[in-house]
């Protein structure tokens, strides 16, 4: 029951393969798919090779897709904002891209607030208000992954349509995952001080017990 491909079946596992590409970059994974999808549709499957150039093809129009997706949201001035992300200071040495990507350790207060001033930094550059609901949620996530893994070498030496879409996805991440253990770490924080209030309280209600104890004698 299987029947040879046309050139209308190839052009349909194209499209398909570039809509999968957006949601999974995994080269290994993309051929699986379109083995799959072939079999399902009782389609004799091509040489390995055609089906390479096939995933090889999906994977350059999904990054060149990225781009054309999130071109409104880079901005001339927000262009110029993203690249200073990976310039160094002049007075610490350290990149505001470095530094996003530390996280903090302890609940202690120089870490909260360390934490706190990320949050502001990508509040005040309005990250909150970036919208990137027309990417697939796997793509922003492997995106994001790329920022937080890659050195800042790396991402200067990436062509402009590559590296703005990595580093705006780091940076709503980043904001996110921010938030979230400003938030963890306080909950940390009180905690810690209602167990030492406690401890006090008993060793407070012991001494008072002591000392009327020893009025009483």
């Amino acid at each position: 029951g299987f029947r040879r491909a046309t050139p209308l079946d190839v052009y349909a596992l194209q499209t398909w393969l570039l809509e999968r590409a957006l949601e999974h970059d995994k080269p290994t994974l993309l051929l699986q798919l379109a083995c799959d999808q072939w079999r399902r549709e009782h389609i004799v499957r091509p040489g390995i090779t055609r089906l390479e150039r096939f995933v090889a093809t999906a994977r350059q129009q999904a990054h060149d897709e990225t781009w054309r997706r999130l071109e409104p949201l880079v901005s001339t001035e927000r262009r110029a904002f993203l690249d200073g992300l990976l310039t160094p200071e002049p007075t610490t040495g350290r990149t505001s891209h470095s530094w996003l990507r530390q996280e903090a350790v302890s609940p202690a207060a120089a870490q909260i607030i360390a934490t706190l001033n990320k949050i502001g930094f990508l509040q005040d550059a309005g990250v909150d208000q970036w919208d990137l609901s027309r990417l697939n949620p796997n793509r922003a996530k492997w995106l994001a992954q790329i920022g937080w893994k890659s050195t800042n070498q790396y991402l200067q030496r990436m062509a402009p349509e590559r590296r703005y879409p990595v580093l705006v996805a780091f940076l709503q991440q980043a904001l996110l995952h921010h938030t979230d253990v400003a938030v963890e770490l306080f909950d940390q924080c009180v905690w810690g001080c209602h167990s030492e209030a406690k401890q006090e309280l008993e060793e407070f209600r012991k001494t008072v017990a002591h000392s009327t104890n020893e009025k009483l004698k």
